[in-house]
């Protein structure tokens, strides 16, 4: 199977911390409990995801040769270019999203846009009223 999810190492780094913890989790001899058993289905389900990503992931670094291109770990600087206002996303998994902190997941509408572009490519992008804005990538990370 080829591997086609592009991911920075700090993406790479980051699912790779999320996955020990979820392992560590599952494995714990806690009293099997109604809670305990909510949050194994839950650590299975993240961790499932992240074992997805990373099994069709590949680090792909920066370079001359490989142009700065929005993927999972990156950081985008957005400016909106009906607004001129600015704001950094990192794209990460579901499992890791932050959404008040700038951490959008990969399967989110915005990152789903943004996902293979390049610096200084422009998208437009619907805001929470419906109505369509152009966006434009500043900066990648």
């Amino acid at each position: 199977m080829e591997k086609t999810i592009p991911l920075l190492p700090f993406g790479y780094q980051v699912l790779s911390e999320k996955k020990k913890e979820l392992l560590s989790i599952i494995s714990s001899k806690k009293k099997l409990t109604v809670e305990r058993q909510r949050e194994l289905n839950n650590a299975r389900k993240e961790l499932a995801e992240i074992e997805s990503i990373l099994s069709e992931g590949y680090i792909r670094e920066f370079d001359e040769k490989n142009p700065a291109q929005v993927q999972i770990g990156s950081t985008v600087l957005l400016e909106n270019l009906t607004t001129s206002d600015k704001r950094e996303f990192t794209i990460l998994s579901r499992s890791t999203a932050a959404p008040l902190k700038g951490i959008i997941s990969n399967e989110s509408p915005l990152a789903q846009k943004m996902l293979g572009l390049n610096l200084g490519n422009t998208f437009k992008f619907k805001n929470n009223y419906g109505q369509e804005e152009t966006f434009k990538i500043r900066n990648i990370e």
